[in-house]
């Protein structure tokens, strides 16, 4: 339900959050960054949004996106 609502809502930041949470402690966290990824380009000044694709980008470890964790931690 909270996939076909992101898909509908793609910028409403507390379904992109739900489902990124719902995706991440599932184990999917390629789904979450995805997820994120989208809203985070639709609703740039969301810290919320930042905060947590940024926490998820450094929990995968993804050294090879710092310039993106510092532009979203900003």
């Amino acid at each position: 339900l909270l996939a076909r609502t992101n898909e509908k809502f793609p910028a409403n930041e507390l379904i992109a959050l739900r489902l990124a949470r719902q995706y991440a402690s599932a184990g999917d966290r390629g789904e979450a960054i995805r997820v994120l990824r989208r809203a985070v380009t639709l609703v740039p000044n969301s810290k919320s949004i930042s905060f947590d694709l940024a926490m998820l980008l450094i929990s995968v470890g993804e050294h090879s996106h710092v310039a993106e964790i510092s532009g979203l931690l900003r």
